[in-house]
């Protein structure tokens, strides 16, 4: 058995060790990674949102009712965001099944309303007309291919131009004509 002087000690002893405490959370430092993450969500959806804003849009209306026309298509529409390097706007028809389209009209204000109206003489039924914004390079090509159409008196299509640079398309049901 322990003599008196012994438990003593033992309880001196005991009495110096202090218990050792759990780590806590630090709250500032959780609190710190929450707010930064929240500002990293926000600025993701900005620049979402910026991107959206930002890239060219452009959109057609028929301004006969239930898209139907004759040999004259008559359009209107608007177009914002083109960038100065797309600043050329065309409205063609365009034949995917065959990758042709037939340039028509050349639209000269970007970022803004529009109306023209052009003679499809083509025999199609359905006219698929669309909205392109393209580059100067493009623009050049659409224009050599007016020139040729012009020096040889019928038009030929040209290769259909890119995905990329068409803003809308839409199509027209042909009525009355023969």
């Amino acid at each position: 058995m322990a003599t008196n002087g012994t438990g003593k000690k033992i309880r001196e002893n005991l009495s110096r060790i202090k218990p050792i405490e759990a780590p806590r959370a630090s709250a500032p430092k959780s609190r710190r990674i929450f707010l930064i993450s929240i500002i990293v969500v926000l600025l993701a959806a900005i620049a979402g949102l910026f991107t959206f804003f930002a890239t060219p849009r452009g959109k057609i209306t028929a301004l006969k009712a239930n898209g139907e026309t004759g040999r004259v298509i008559e359009i209107a529409g608007v177009t914002k965001n083109i960038p100065v390097e797309r600043k050329y706007l065309w409205v063609a028809v365009d034949i995917p099944g065959r990758k042709l389209c037939w340039p028509k009209r050349p639209i000269h204000n970007r970022n803004q309303g529009f109306y023209t109206k052009f003679m499809e003489k083509g025999l199609s039924d359905i006219i698929t007309v669309s909205l392109y914004a393209v580059d100067s390079a493009h623009n050049a090509e659409i224009e050599e291919w007016f020139d040729q159409i012009r020096a040889a008196g019928r038009e030929p299509g040209m290769e259909l131009l890119p995905d990329e640079f068409r803003l809308d398309v839409m199509e027209f049901n042909r009525k009355g004509v023969a």
